[in-house]
C-alpha cells in the first residue's frame, strides 16, 4: 500500500511535496512497526487530513 500511495500522492501534488509525503508515511509505518495502535491511528489520521487539505487547497499542483 505504501509503495503505491507515495508515488500517487507525489504525482497528484506536482512533485512539490515529496519530503512531506515520505515523512508522513514514515510516521505511520514506524508506529505500526512499534506495535503502537494509538500512535498508528493518530499518524494515519494526521496524514489523511494533511493530504486532504493539500489537495483541496491545490498545494503542489500549481505549475
Amino acid at each position: 500500500m505504501l509503495k503505491a500511495s507515495v508515488p500517487l500522492f507525489i504525482d497528484v501534488t506536482g512533485k512539490k511535496l515529496v519530503e512531506e509525503t515520505i515523512r508522513t508515511h514514515r510516521g505511520v509505518a514506524d508506529a505500526i512497526a512499534a506495535r503502537n495502535p494509538t500512535a498508528a491511528h493518530d499518524a494515519m489520521y494526521l496524514h489523511l487530513v494533511y493530504n486532504r487539505n493539500m489537495i483541496a487547497e491545490g498545494k503542489g499542483s500549481e505549475q
